[in-house]
Parts: C-alpha cells; structure tokens; sequence
C-alpha cells in the first residue's frame, strides 16, 4: 500500500497496540541463528504434525499418519512446476465431496521444499513453537538455479491431527514477517504455520532500511516537505545498497505464493487453507490463481486484490472510511456529544494547522530514540493519524475525542497524539521491511499507479502524499505487472471486510469475488483492518467455513455490529 506523504505507511499490525500504549514484541534477530541440529527430527515432527503422506524435509523424519483410509498419498515430484502455477486451473470439491478429509481435485503440484528445523529467535521462543528454514529457488523461472532461505514457524492445533488441514498465516505489508505476529493468533484445533516473505523474519534475505531508522527522529521533528525530502533521500541511499541483492529482483508476489506452495508441499501437507491479511490476500489470490495442489481454500481478510491501481484506491479508501466514521459518529448520541460533526471539525483542524502546526515534546527514551525528541503536527501529520487510527476498533473510538480536544486546545491531548505518533512510526520501523514493500510496490503496482487524482479534499491528498512513482524513484526493478482482470477460479474463497477499513474497505473484497465463483462476502459493521480472530463472530465464521469449505455458511451473526467504545479524553 502506497506511503503517506511523510514518514508513515499503513502498518501491518494493530494500530490499537500503538493508541494503547504497548510496546511490540521483540523484534526477531537475524542472522544469529545456530545452523540445524542433528537432533532435529524430533522437533521437525511437531513441524508435520497434522500433514498427510510423507515429509521431503533434509531432516529424516517419519511419515504423518495419512488421514484418508490408509490411501498412499501423492508420489514426490521430480519435475518442476510453473512459478504461478496453471493459471486456468483450480476447482472446488463437488457437491458430494466430504470438505474436510477427502483429497482435492488434480492440481499443480508444487515443488517440495528443503525443510531444515532451526533454533527460533529471541522474539520468538516458545515452548509451543517451531521453527524452521525453508531453502526455495531465487527465481522460479530457474528452479534448478541459485537458493534461498525463508523463514517460516509452525504452531501446533490444539486437537492434533483431529484439528483439520493446517492454515497457513499469511501477513501483510508488503514486507511485513508473518512469523513476527505469531502472538497476535490464538491457538487453534488445526495447526498454523506462519510463513514469511522473502526479504523478512530470519530468512537468508534482510530486505530491511535501517537508513529510514536513522532519519526518523529529524523527520518527526520536520514539515512535511522537509520530512518527505529526507524520508526519500533515506530510500534511495537504501535502494543503492540493496540494488544488486540477487534475490530483489525475484521478490515479487507470484514468487512469495509458489514459496508457500512449495513449503507446504516440503512439511508433506496434501490438504491446507490459506489465510492472508492484507497484503497477505494478494499472496493468497495469487495462490488461489495457481491453485496448486493441497490447496482446499482461502480466507481473505482486509482484500487487497493484484490488479489495483493503489493511488487512487488509497484517496477513495480514506475518504470513505473517513465518511463512515462521521456518519457512526452522528448516530450514537454518547459520540455526538463529544463531537458533533467529526468530517468539519477535521478540515477546520487541518486548515489551522497548516498556518500553525503543533510542537510537542515526547519522552522516546523507551524507543531508543533518545530521552526526548520534538515531533511537528501539521495538516499532513494529523490526517495521516486520523488514517492509521481507522485501523482498529479499539483506536477508531478515540478519533473523535482527539479532534474534540485540539480543536479546544487542550494541551494533553495534543501531548497523547505526539505519542502516538512516535509509537506508530516505531511499530512501522518494526514490523516491516521496506525493501521487500518496495520490490513489490513499484515491480507489480506501479506499472497500475495512474498518480493521485487532482480533485481530492484536503484529508484525502493528505493520505494520498505524492503518489507510488515519487517512492519508488532510484528503484531500478524490473516490471512485473499482475495479469489483467481479477482472479477467477472455483475454489471455495471466504472474504472478510470491515465497514470502517480505511484501506481495504468492502468495496475491494466485492471487487475480488466478481472472479470467484464459489466465494462468499462477510462485511462487519463496527470492524475495520484485519477482522479475524479478535471477532467472536467472525471467528465462528472461519471456523464453520474451514470446516466444511462447500457448506453454506451462517453469518446471521454480523446482523448486529461489532460494539464500538467512544472515548473522550
């Protein structure tokens, strides 16, 4: 998704962890990793565990039990399979099929990963996780080629190989490690495995720009100008360094779904699901494209379709989010009494920032940015809050109060806002490399990117900055634009939106289904980015849908919205 015109991307993790004060987890260590053990087995079976047929890990490991009547499950494959895939294949189980244990119609089959178990980094030891390093071709087109390393964790179901096919966790981003929000998920019946792109986690690949980190704090401090001139000074210095990495110009979202494809195959997997958020769904479409096989379906959260034109969706998604929040507002009288008219009270802020921005001293000693640093609130800075804010229930309550209280001038809210700044400007840094979000970006989206519409409102050209083609300025990557037209295929597809996503709102997952035959679309009023499994109701529909894929699925629950908690400060 194409950054703000500062220093700000929409971030791939709750933004509510920010607006509530927590810190992230620590951030997984590269590179420190001890090579595998001899002692692997063991741990590579809780790796397996819930597959079918037999592991092709380099880690002797026995068999899983298959599940399917003692059938012999798929013989290994010799010859390599398309990087995508057959684009015209993929169909859904017939009518008379059982959804949860019979095998899958003929597909693609996916080229068998080399699964090697490894210790799990400091951020991610647990008692209840392994995880791994899955050696993939750089370049699915040369799979005989060179190599390279993905990460990827695996937490075991609740109910062992009872608990169902496994769910591949897909996050977003781009460039934003699946691995890392492990402790977002809870555990489940069926096991989960958390794979990462390449470029993220503690892969082979660093695809990270400690050049942004170094800048952050001058850039809090800056205008908007200035602070987009060093932000884009800082890409480019990392564009140089990492421009000639061998793995760049092959990190791209076919090559991300054909790495899961192959893992799966790797663990010995022959039924799974795959669940994407964000951009994590455009990994998840272009594996429903393929349609490899061992693929039973897909879950969609937050839909983030392949063919968009991201510049003028990030305009069009604010100002509806935007819209949303002001017509939920209105309606509630405990909101209406912080704030009668959220969209006016919005552009009267901005238009008086402009002329006057704020100056706030923020305590960023917890941050490792120093004891104190100043951060400028101008026009820029608080649509680009307000923005991140929609995110997450938990935030979208306090929007109105905050703008409630700089409108009156009070000096603690205005405090609580640099704050939350600098929080959200540290998770970003965190939780996303922005070398792999721009190899993505500006390889697949651009050749889309028509620029940001000329007619947009001050809050929506706030959002919408200078558009994808000034970011990905001094990034020499080959184009690598999706095919034309949305994704079609018949394989069972459930697509969740939230009524408030100011990124991925519902229009997008409609935009989405129009290629999937056998999908279904669950909008949640009250909900916004990334809806499952922090919903009860929800979460009661993915699991009814990962059950029995084919079944008809009871949604009656979204009938009443998820409960929004207004917050005045």
């Amino acid at each position: 998704m194409t950054r703000p015109a500062r220093w700000l991307r929409p971030p791939e993790t709750p933004v509510g962890l920010a607006a509530r004060g927590a810190r992230p987890p620590e951030r997984t260590s590269r590179r420190r990793l001890r090579p595998p053990s001899a002692a692997a087995a063991a741990l590579v079976a809780v790796l397996v565990a819930g597959s079918c047929g037999t592991s092709r890990s380099n880690v002797e490991v026995p068999a899983a039990e298959p599940d399917r009547g003692g059938e012999e499950s798929p013989d290994p494959v010799s010859a390599p399979a398309d990087p995508a895939g057959d684009r015209d294949a993929g169909s859904a189980p017939t009518e008379d099929s059982a959804p949860s244990d019979a095998a899958p119609p003929a597909r693609p089959p996916a080229v068998p990963a080399e699964i090697a178990q490894t210790d799990c980094p400091p951020g991610l030891a647990a008692a209840d996780l392994a995880c791994a390093l899955a050696t993939v071709p750089v370049d699915w087109g040369d799979p005989a080629g060179d190599t390279v390393e993905i990460s990827l964790a695996v937490l075991p179901g609740t109910d062992g190989e009872a608990g169902g096919p496994p769910l591949v966790i897909l996050q977003g981003g781009p460039g934003s490690a699946s691995t890392e929000f492990r402790f977002f998920y809870d555990r489940q019946p069926y096991p989960q495995v958390f794979i990462d792109q390449r470029g993220t986690g503690f892969g082979s690949a660093d695809f990270d720009c400690p050049e942004i980190n170094e800048v952050l704090s001058e850039a809090l401090a800056a205008t908007g100008e200035e602070a987009g001139a060093l932000v884009q000074t800082a890409y480019r210095a990392c564009g140089d360094r990492l421009g000639g990495h061998p793995v760049l110009a092959h990190t791209n979202s076919a090559a991300h779904a054909a790495d899961v494809a192959s893992v799966m195959a790797g663990l010995g997997h022959d039924r799974w699901f795959v669940y994407g958020v964000s951009y994590g769904t455009t990994i998840a479409l272009e594996l429903v494209r393929a349609g490899p096989a061992g693929l039973a379906g897909a879950v969609l959260d937050g839909v983030y379709p392949p063919d968009l034109d991201v510049d003028r969706s990030l305009a069009a998604s604010a100002e509806s989010s935007l819209r949303e929040l002001d017509a939920a507002c209105a309606a509630k009288p405990v909101c209406r009494d912080i704030l009668a008219d959220v969209d006016a009270t919005l552009a009267e802020l901005m238009a008086r920032l402009e002329d006057r921005p704020l100056v706030v001293t923020v305590d960023a000693s917890r941050n490792g940015l120093g004891s104190e640093i100043e951060v400028l609130i101008d026009e820029a800075t608080l649509a680009q809050m307000v923005f991140l804010l929609l995110y997450d229930p938990v935030s979208i309550g306090t929007v109105p109060g905050m703008l409630a209280g700089l409108n009156r001038g009070d000096g603690a809210v205005a405090a609580r806002l640099g704050q939350d700044i600098v929080e959200i400007s540290i998770i970003d840094s965190f939780f996303n490399s922005e070398g792999t979000y721009l190899a993505v970006q500006c390889a697949e989206r651009l050749p889309l990117a028509s620029g940001v519409p000329e007619d947009l409102g001050a809050y929506e050209a706030a959002v919408a900055g200078s558009g994808l083609a000034e970011l990905c300025a001094g990034w020499d990557l080959p184009s690598s634009p999706p095919p034309d037209g949305p994704v079609a295929s018949d394989l069972p597809v459930l697509l969740l939106a939230g009524r408030f996503d100011p990124i991925t709102p519902p229009r997008l997952a409609e935009q989405a289904a129009a290629g999937l035959s056998s999908s279904t679309v669950v909008v949640r009023d009250g909900a916004s980015h990334g809806i499952w499994p922090a919903d009860p109701c929800v979460a009661a529909i993915v699991g009814a849908f990962l059950g029995d894929p084919a079944a008809d699925l009871d949604v009656s629950c979204t009938a009443t919205p998820a409960p929004i908690t207004w917050k005045n400060p």
